[in-house]
């Protein structure tokens, strides 16, 4: 400014209250830029931690309750059997990704699996009767469900009674009763010391590819990390602790190298 100007002026021809005057000014902008620097270096901070606390941001629990035991060993005896299995999900985007994600980890693995998505105008939402008889009726014998069935009483009952196990796998709240499936995975179980409540049902679903795979999570997150964001960041839940960390590297996947599905979305969408 022109008062800037004029003290430096005074500070050169040797005017010592100029001298004084302009470092008091030059003191108040540093002052002034720390601070400024200070709360964004908090932001910042804010921004990054997003609830993560004391979690390392790259590493994701893979400890879950006891019922994970039992749907791995469930699933190594279907799978020795050369049995069917059906994954039947929801038809958002948190229940369509979560299928898929499960499914095409199965497959990769030499499972019989195949994807059941019920119709949202005749069926409805949640495990029906007539979609159970229909799956039973193909051949499945372990019916998994993703990101719904965990009020599925009667239809986990109907499908015992069909011979087709049924292991239940949810994020939504449950009541202390449960279904009576082989094992009914969800972190939201009164039971359950999983530390983080908030997964979405495809961040459930990963926790299943975790248990039954023998890479890492870091690993599995890289490979999958496209599909997890996608279906949790849809079904807007809170992006903390470990959803934080699987937007974060989701999104950056999407921008990268996503998988040849979505390549081909975001291709069609001009994106």
């Amino acid at each position: 400014s022109s008062d800037i100007r004029e003290l430096k002026e005074l500070r050169d021809s040797g005017d010592e209250m100029a001298k004084l005057a302009l470092d008091m000014q030059v003191y108040r902008v540093k002052k002034y830029i720390g601070a400024y620097m200070a709360v964004l270096g908090r932001v910042d901070a804010i921004i990054f931690e997003g609830g993560i606390g004391e979690h390392n941001p790259d590493v994701i629990s893979k400890a879950f309750n006891n019922t994970m035991f039992v749907y791995l060993d469930k699933l190594t005896s279907v799978n020795d059997e050369k049995e069917k299995i059906t994954v039947y999900g929801d038809y958002d985007v948190d229940g369509i990704t979560s299928t898929a994600l499960l499914v095409s980890f199965l497959r990769g693995h030499g499972v019989n699996a195949q994807a059941y998505i019920p119709d949202r105008q005749n069926e409805g939402y949640g495990i029906n009767k007539a979609a159970v008889k229909k799956i039973s009726d193909g051949g499945a014998t372990l019916l998994i469900s993703v990101d719904t069935g965990i009020t599925a009483f009667e239809e986990t009952k109907y499908a015992k009674e069909l011979g087709c196990d049924v292991i239940i796998t949810d994020h939504h709240e449950c009541k202390q009763e449960l279904p009576g499936a082989v094992a009914v995975i969800n972190p939201k179980r009164m039971d359950c010391d999983y530390p983080f409540k908030d997964l979405a049902g495809v961040g459930v679903a990963f926790k299943l590819v975790c248990a039954a795979s023998e890479k890492s999570e870091r690993e599995l997150l890289d490979e999958y990390a496209d599909i997890v964001a996608l279906g949790t960041i849809a079904d807007v839940v809170s992006l903390k602790d470990e959803n934080r960390i699987i937007a974060a590297r989701g999104i950056e996947k999407l921008s990268k190298n996503p998988n040849t599905g979505l390549a081909a979305v975001i291709s069609n969408l001009g994106l």
